[in-house]
């Protein structure tokens, strides 16, 4: 069903079959004052889509394994965010995203957004969840954690043969870095 308080806004560059087909459902729909499209925008201008968004539909259909910025800029905001469970979206836990099939259909994706506009609290409990988990797994501390044994393991094996005056001067280079 509509809402009719709402605004869609595609943020980003789709291709432009897409672009074109979406054009066209907003003509024959007459929704050029409650859907855009705002093509690339910079980073800047990002964060301010998402800093007025009230939910965030994340969607993918093909991938490499990389995990989407998009996905985790909006977690890290405390957005709310429907996404369909394709590749890394399967570990992420359930009480910080809204997951649907990866095929799944409109009326899924219907009722969803529904939901989340009639219950303002879960919405509000899944962003700040997700917001909580940005915060305690992808910090530099967290991270290192679990890469850590990775590092020194691919290092000993690596560096084996390498002198130690070496691995010395490259330890004193590191530990002049600025913390991050």
């Amino acid at each position: 069903s509509f809402i009719p308080e709402t605004k869609l806004i595609f943020v980003g560059k789709p291709s432009n079959e897409i672009k074109e087909t979406l054009n066209q459902l907003i003509e024959e729909l007459k929704l050029r004052d409650k859907v855009f499209i705002t093509g690339f925008v910079d980073e800047e201008k990002w964060k301010l889509y998402l800093a007025s968004a009230d939910l965030v539909v994340q969607l993918r259909k093909n991938t490499r394994g990389e995990v989407s910025r998009a996905l985790l800029d909006a977690l890290s905001f405390g957005k709310p965010v429907i996404v369909n469970t394709y590749g890394f979206i399967n570990e992420l836990p359930d009480n910080i995203v809204f997951k649907i099939k990866e095929s799944f259909s409109i009326e899924e994706l219907s009722t969803i957004l529904e939901k989340l506009y009639e219950n303002k609290d879960l919405r509000e409990k899944i962003g700040k969840n997700a917001q909580k988990w940005v915060e305690e797994n992808l910090n530099a501390e967290s991270i290192m954690e679990l890469l850590g044994p990775f590092f020194v393991g691919f290092l000993k094996g690596a560096l084996k043969n390498v002198p130690m005056s070496d691995l010395t001067r490259l330890g004193a280079s590191v530990a002049q870095l600025p913390k991050l």
